[in-house]
């Protein structure tokens, strides 16, 4: 029990890093070095074996000693009894360590995304290429970690004060990652045209932001997990019936030609796609009298 303080706030650490590391070629290239001046010194197994061998531990132990618990979906929490010590230790040395691995990200998008000057080697667009997705998950990460740590007294227990500033922050931060993922949708739109894989990216960093905001709602007012599972799939379907009226291939189709008749021709990329759906083919009819034989 003495070394959860410590074991479980680097775990977390570990895996926000990696999927860091993942959304960001900066944070890919520190790690890569990190790990290679480490295993110089000591034999280490390749991190992907470490991450493969807890996932089949949590499967045994699942497996060996299953468990079934009555849910009682109690919505409110009452503000009896005390948060362990333990508990208080594992959500602060948790909440700083995040709080600043989340700082210096989104240090290193503000110097390298939004001020526009892309690393040595590197440009914006390489910069930005695979950070939509991981950054959303990581948002979802934070919203299942918060949830996590406040679902009982450590919610209302006063002790617990800090933690509860430190898990603000922290949400503030992942707005700030919201807007960065935001903004990597924007600069590819901007670039090759808009497609229904890039509609889906906006409806899924919304839909997180949602629950961000849910997490936020449930840690300042008492509420319950089993409650803030029951928003969360709220939000889940409204998100779902949302994208399911909107017609994303027609709203690309359209932007992508009004591009090419101004004269950019990378949104015909997604042409060929888009022209398989019947609900945004009549859009296209224009580029059978664009200027260019080309695209005509």
């Amino acid at each position: 029990v003495s070394v959860l303080p410590i074991v479980i706030p680097l775990a977390l650490l570990g895996a926000f890093l990696g999927v860091f590391a993942l959304a960001n070629p900066v944070v890919a290239h520190g790690l890569a070095r990190g790990w290679a001046a480490v295993t110089s010194l000591v034999s280490l197994p390749h991190p992907v074996r470490i991450g493969l061998w807890a996932l089949f531990a949590l499967g045994a132990a699942v497996l060996l000693r299953p468990a079934t618990y009555r849910f009682k979906a109690v919505f409110g929490m009452s503000a009896e009894g005390e948060a362990t010590p333990v508990s208080l230790a594992v959500a602060r040395n948790a909440l700083v360590a995040l709080n600043a691995l989340f700082l210096a990200f989104n240090a290193l998008d503000a110097a390298y995304l939004w001020a526009g000057s892309p690393p040595p080697g590197t440009d914006t667009q390489h910069y930005a290429h695979s950070g939509t997705f991981w950054l959303t998950i990581a948002l979802s990460m934070t919203t299942a970690t918060i949830g996590v740590l406040f679902r009982k007294e450590l919610a209302f227990d006063p002790r617990a004060k800090l933690a509860r500033i430190l898990a603000c922050v922290w949400v503030a931060q992942s707005y700030v990652l919201a807007l960065g993922a935001f903004r990597r949708i924007a600069m590819h739109v901007t670039r090759s045209g808009l497609s229904d894989l890039r509609i889906v990216g906006v409806f899924g960093t919304a839909l997180v932001c949602v629950g961000l905001a849910l997490v936020l709602v449930k840690v300042l007012r008492l509420k319950s997990f089993a409650w803030l599972l029951r928003r969360q799939a709220d939000a889940l379907a409204i998100a779902l019936v949302c994208y399911a009226a909107t017609p994303t291939h027609l709203v690309s189709a359209k932007v992508n030609v009004a591009r090419i008749q101004s004269g950019e021709y990378r949104p015909a990329l997604h042409t060929f796609a888009q022209s398989r759906h019947a609900e945004s083919a009549p859009a296209l009819l224009p580029l059978l009298s664009h200027d260019d034989k080309r695209v005509r």
